[in-house]
């Protein structure tokens, strides 16, 4: 899985990348998206949150999501199913 942080430092993608081994842990950088957003909110937790909005904007802006047919959710819930019972 894709992982995209909320920021431009590549010493926490880093330290992101050590804890979640098995994903692939992304800046926006590296998928081409200018990421500098204001941080005009009055603490961390608002910060934190706006630059995640922005981010999340920005990605789903370049990536847009793509289109399920029923038929491959169907098959998805299928195997949901018999790989948990």
């Amino acid at each position: 899985m894709h992982i995209y942080l909320a920021s431009g430092n590549r010493h926490k993608q880093e330290e992101f990348a050590a804890i979640l081994k098995d994903h692939h842990i992304c800046l926006p950088a590296d998928a081409g998206i200018i990421f500098d957003p204001e941080e005009t909110g009055t603490t961390f937790l608002e910060n934190a949150l706006l630059k995640a909005r922005v981010l999340y904007e920005s990605v789903t802006s370049a990536f847009p999501p793509m289109p399920v047919s029923s038929l491959t959710l169907k098959k998805r819930e299928q195997l949901f199913w018999k790989m948990h019972y």
